[in-house]
């Protein structure tokens, strides 16, 4: 299936707005009648990334099923259902749901860089104007005073995010596979906080 696919090369459905997210990676597709998703990493780097988070968490039900792999294209299921609402899904349920697939994917050892990272986030703070001039100093002063210590680094979700998370029948669903990567433990929670 996923060659025909390929072959067609129609990777969107009509009228839709979806352009693959940041990465531009990720597709909506329609084969006969039935609604998929194509990822097609752009690099290397995204392949082998995609590849170990459905290898580590094929039986995990927080991901979509992976259903081909070609290349550098993996075919997965369409979840119906809606993107989750900041506003609306505020229940105890739906949090447990995914506080246990964000503990679930940290469980995962994983070599990383995180101070090479920290100097990348405290730019980007500061360009988005998150931080100013002198909290962005306070900042780099603390992380040159803690360049001794190691931190635990794990698999963590990079972007815990309203819009890639789904819910469908009732469960919370994890839609954006790229989004789970090498971290230090606990990015990904603290992130939902800035």
């Amino acid at each position: 299936m996923i060659s025909e696919i390929i072959k067609e090369k129609k990777y969107y459905l009509p009228n839709h707005t979806h352009e693959g997210g940041n990465t531009k990676e990720t597709h909506l597709v329609e084969y006969k009648d039935k609604k998929y998703v194509i990822r097609i990493c752009n690099d290397k780097k995204s392949f082998e990334n995609c590849e170990l988070v459905f290898k580590k968490f094929k039986n995990k039900t927080f991901l979509p099923k992976l259903l081909e792999k070609k290349g550098n294209h993996f075919l997965i299921e369409f979840l119906g259902g809606r993107d989750l609402n900041e506003e609306k899904d505020t229940s105890k349920e739906i949090f447990t749901q995914v506080g246990m697939f964000l503990a679930e994917v940290n469980k995962v050892s994983s070599e990383f860089n995180y101070k090479k990272s920290l100097k990348k986030y405290t730019l980007y703070l500061q360009r988005k104007e998150v931080l100013r001039k002198n909290q962005v100093r306070k900042l780099k002063e603390t992380l040159w005073n803690l360049r001794h210590i190691k931190l635990k680094t794990c698999l963590d979700i990079s972007d815990l995010t309203a819009d890639n998370c789904h819910i469908y029948a009732g469960k919370v669903y994890l839609t954006d596979i790229g989004a789970i990567k090498p971290k230090f433990a606990g990015f990904g929670i603290t992130k939902v906080f800035i």
